[in-house]
């Protein structure tokens, strides 16, 4: 296995274990590394606690013809859409404020990153506009063909000001996401009313990735959408329920919006509406709870051996993204920091990822790499994120030990 990452000055030395990761490093292949704190994925198992009567419902199904009914979810089979139409302003009603008598609600068997895709397609294929991203940001100009107007935002006040700045005819969209990956702040009330106000003056359509949402604790789980005139808001369900709702999202946009999903027949499998409801009724509070274990599981780790100056700033005990920001006095930046983990067999997220290749990291930030914990059980995020934090104390020529 890897080695704790090594000492400022000294030659990187990997121990690895057979030859195909020996062979590979020397090719310059990416090895997966033993820690993944880079995936935002969640992989959750929802099966463990589904009640005797779904079980024999799904066995049911099977005797019909379903094809693997106990996996529960998946998506290439025909299937009416009337029990997901009912279950989705269930859900949603019950954790915001939405009044969705103005709106309509679309279910699609895509991810959320393909939704928004979709939506900014319909909204601005006809025109030549651009859509503002404040940066940093998810890697939204890598997986859409949309040209963007990215702008530095590192707290709600710089979105309002520096949006204000951008703002003009050219621009036909923004697109939000609360909280801020990977900076992890949400703007106030009064900041995203100012920022509804600038769109409805230069006629901008707002786009909201609420995929974060769903990992908020209960109770604290409404939508910033709340404040906006006629905002698009696109939501999944893979972050709050885990992968094996990876591929479902909805999308509630204007009464009179036109976006349609024509595939709609064709993208669900008979029953999932019944399996959403379920894991959504059982899994909600769970998965919460299973997100606060692994997180407190990388906090416990990282602390033992990191020196002071580190801290895991993250919106709720919950939420899925952390960001450890490094020592004011770091001899390293976050890039060379994440290279050095990478080596050693931890992946992180480098700020640097969540910008356009023509932008660079303000300078004076301080050191601070993305941290995910859904990838992997408490017990690798404990190991994983002790080795990090041993990395951390070498570098920093804190004394090593344990605190």
């Amino acid at each position: 296995m890897s080695r704790a990452i090594l000492e400022i000055g000294e030659p990187i030395i990997i121990e690895v274990g057979d030859l195909s990761e020996v062979l590979a490093r020397l090719l310059g292949m990416r090895v997966t590394p033993a820690f993944d704190f880079g995936s935002a994925h969640y992989f959750f198992e929802l099966d463990r606690d589904m009640p005797r009567e779904v079980e024999n419902q799904l066995a049911a199904l099977a005797r019909k013809g379903e094809r693997n009914p106990y996996r529960k979810v998946h998506f290439w089979e025909r299937t009416s859409l009337r029990h997901i139409d009912s279950v989705l302003p269930e859900i949603i009603q019950q954790e915001t404020s939405l009044d969705l008598s103005q709106s309509k609600i679309t279910p699609w068997g895509y991810s959320t990153r393909e939704v928004i895709r979709i939506t900014l397609d319909h909204l601005l294929s006809h025109t030549n506009k651009k859509v503002a991203l404040p940066v940093p940001n998810w890697h939204f100009w890598l997986a859409l063909e949309t040209q963007f107007a990215p702008f530095e935002a590192y707290s709600g006040e710089e979105l309002v000001d520096n949006f204000r700045r951008v703002a003009n005819d050219d621009i036909g969209a923004l697109i939000l996401s609360f909280p801020a990956t990977p900076l992890m702040y949400t703007p106030t009330q009064e900041q995203l009313m100012e920022i509804d106000h600038i769109a409805q003056h230069h006629g901008i359509t707002v786009v909201i990735d609420d995929v974060l949402r769903g990992v908020q604790p209960l109770g604290k789980r409404d939508t910033v959408g709340r404040f906006f005139t006629r905002p698009y808001i696109i939501e999944g369900y893979g972050k709050r329920l885990g992968e094996s709702f990876g591929s479902f999202s909805h999308l509630i946009s204007p009464k009179d919006s036109t976006i349609t999903n024509d595939l709609l027949g064709d993208s669900f499998s008979y029953g999932f509406g019944t399996s959403l409801a379920i894991s959504y009724e059982k899994d909600t509070q769970r998965a919460v709870q299973e997100l606060e274990r692994r997180n407190a599981a990388f906090d416990r780790g990282v602390r033992k051996y990191a020196p002071e100056g580190v801290t895991c700033l993250r919106p709720s005990p919950s939420h899925i993204t952390t960001l450890l920001q490094l020592p004011h006095d770091f001899g390293y930046s976050s890039t060379d920091f994440t290279v050095l983990a990478e080596k050693n067999g931890i992946c992180v997220s480098d700020l640097a990822d969540f910008f356009p290749a023509d932008f660079s990291l303000r300078r004076g930030t301080r050191p601070a790499v993305r941290i995910t914990t859904g990838r992997m059980d408490e017990t690798s995020v404990y190991n994983g994120a002790e080795t990090l934090g041993r990395g951390i104390s070498i570098l920093c020529g804190a004394q090593y030990g344990q605190r």
